[in-house]
């Protein structure tokens, strides 16, 4: 698993400048990135070995009332 996570940091540090808006790639730990865009947006990144797994979360904030439904469906699908 080593060689795949150190083969993805160096995707990664190839392809973080390429992304419009990305202002830094940080790294956590051995197998945790945060990628931050200069809209105060920060993109977490984690490698899951129980999984075998990239997993990618991000802070949403707080969905208008009317598009509740909506966004929880799309989320949850």
């Amino acid at each position: 698993m080593d060689y795949v996570i150190e083969h993805f940091r160096e995707v990664l540090l190839e392809t973080v400048p390429l992304m419009e808006g990305a202002q830094a790639l940080l790294r956590q730990d051995d197998e945790s990135w945060i990628i931050a865009f200069n809209d105060e947006a920060v993109l977490e990144l984690h490698v899951d070995d129980r999984l075998h797994k990239l997993v990618l979360s991000m802070a949403l904030g707080a969905t208008k009332e009317h598009q509740r439904a909506t966004t929880y469906h799309a989320l949850l699908v």
